[in-house]
């Protein structure tokens, strides 16, 4: 969720939407699970495509003070469209191309400043990542990889589906696989300019 607070902003702040809503960010179409990469690499020269459907309720209201002056933007309704390659047993590259097929809000109004609420479907920012398998899981011995994200800034920034600008973020993920059993934890940091 996300929360704007408008009493003590700058109008300059109010007016800004290059914000990237959308924050489920899908692992790559080989993954187990939803969120996090599989820490091995499945076999060399093996192309996987896949899609994930995310709702997101409210995930901005504009506040002043205890009352919400509005919901800019109500619902957002994405399409990840999913692809990865994996290479020589160690290597990973996977594109996520999200698509807002709908998305409304109420267009809040305080007298100061009007925000307006985007409708209808918007292109979201495309992310290229790549992961390097550094170990493979031996027994007990999780298995390690290395990844790189970058999100180009290729989304429509005024419907709150981009950005604007190059995002990245790097993160390392380990795992492992016992029977039916599995698990992934992955620890990492993203960068985004501070000018917005």
């Amino acid at each position: 969720w996300a929360w704007v607070a408008c009493a003590a902003v700058p109008l300059r702040a109010l007016a800004q939407s290059d914000v990237a809503l959308d924050r489920y960010e899908p692992a790559p179409a080989d993954a187990h699970l939803l969120t996090v990469a599989d820490p091995s690499v499945a076999g060399s020269s093996r192309l996987f495509a896949g899609y994930m459907l995310s709702f997101a309720h409210s995930p901005l209201r504009v506040r002043a003070g205890d009352s919400t002056l509005g919901n800019p933007v109500e619902h957002q309704l994405v399409l990840h469209g999913l692809v990865a390659l994996d290479i020589a047993r160690r290597v990973r590259v996977a594109l996520d191309v999200p698509m807002l097929l709908n998305q409304s809000g109420s267009s809040p109004n305080d007298g100061r400043v009007q925000l307006d609420s985007p409708h209808g479907q918007a292109w979201g920012d495309l992310r290229l990542s790549g992961y390097y398998a550094a170990l493979r899981q031996a027994k007990f011995v999780p298995a390690a990889a290395l990844g790189f994200s970058a999100w180009l800034p290729s989304g429509d920034d005024k419907a709150f589906a981009g950005a604007g600008q190059l995002r990245w973020s790097a993160e390392a993920v380990l795992g492992g696989d016992h029977g039916a059993w599995l698990w992934r934890v992955s620890i990492g940091r993203r960068h985004q300019s501070s000018d917005s």
